[in-house]
């Protein structure tokens, strides 16, 4: 049955309506976290109690919200001993909001990092964590959130998972040093010792706290 193009873009426009719709709130409460407005955590756990990963829609924007609202709560629970169940959950539920995100869009270095984040939170094995931090590095290089926040994970990192990844974590100091002498930002770095014995092996010598 012939159906006429226009017709079909306005099928997708309508779908792509509702899709916002569905969404609506989760992006808001995303929006409020981005500009740095109070959201309440609760709120937003209601909301991703009703989420399965597979009916995440592949779209940007949603993907993004769902992973900005969700590592927003789990940043709040402060690691397992305030309520251990609840960790547990929110952190299985991360692994497979990223893990969906990145059938969507395989080649996003943040989403790469969230999920390393996922996996050095879960104990996972050295080898899996350093592949989802090489792939972040390759996919997104110099992007600044993504960089900085493997500058975090990598401060956080043990020197034998550090070691795994060591060609894109070398890389990552040397952008970083760049988007220092650039920016000047406040917040100046605190190596780990692990870190710090990497960076001076670069010949690199960045500000400190």
């Amino acid at each position: 049955m012939f159906v006429p193009v226009p017709l079909l873009f306005l099928a997708g426009s309508i779908a792509q309506l509702q899709t916002t719709v569905r969404s609506y709130d989760l992006l808001y409460a995303a929006q409020l976290i981005e500009d740095g407005k109070p959201v309440s955590a609760d709120y937003i756990e209601t909301l991703l109690d009703k989420m399965d990963a597979v009916d995440i829609p592949c779209r940007y924007d949603v993907v993004t919200a769902v992973m900005t609202t969700r590592f927003y709560t789990l940043d709040r629970l402060n690691t397992a001993s305030t309520d251990p169940a609840k960790w547990q959950k929110a952190l299985v539920q991360a692994g497979a909001f990223a893990t969906r995100g990145l059938t969507c869009f395989p080649t996003d270095g943040g989403l790469w990092l969230r999920l390393a984040i996922v996996r050095w939170a879960s104990d996972a094995s050295t080898a899996d964590i350093a592949t989802a931090m090489m792939r972040s590095q390759q996919l997104s290089p110099v992007e600044t959130t993504t960089l900085i926040g493997r500058i975090d994970m990598w401060n956080r990192m043990s020197r034998v998972a550090i070691k795994a990844a060591e060609p894109a974590a070398r890389a990552d100091i040397v952008a970083y040093d760049a988007y220092f002498k650039a920016m000047k930002p406040k917040v100046l770095l605190s190596p780990s010792p692990a870190l710090q014995e990497l960076i001076a092996s670069t010949g690199i010598d960045l500000p400190k706290n």
